[in-house]
């Protein structure tokens, strides 16, 4: 691939067919709480890069109540 492109790799996941085929049938994430795969290792890894830490641990907005009643069944309150 950084022949090809001519871009450094910036993270892998690792072919575990195995635990991604279970977390499939089961129908639980393959990188929840517990991350004992290593695609799942992986895709934390590469979602830690992305969002580093301390944008996780920053303070969120409050979102405005919405108004209760018949208009927001109509997307409109």
């Amino acid at each position: 691939m950084e022949e090809t492109l001519g871009i450094p790799v910036f993270g892998s996941v690792t072919n575990d067919w195995a635990a991604v085929s279970m977390a499939i049938n089961v129908g639980k994430p393959l990188c929840g709480g517990h991350a004992d795969s290593r695609a799942g290792r992986d895709i934390t890894a590469l979602a830690r890069k992305l969002v580093p830490s301390e944008s996780i641990e920053a303070p969120l907005e409050a979102v405005p109540a919405k108004r209760p009643g018949r208009l927001r069944f109509f997307g409109k309150g």
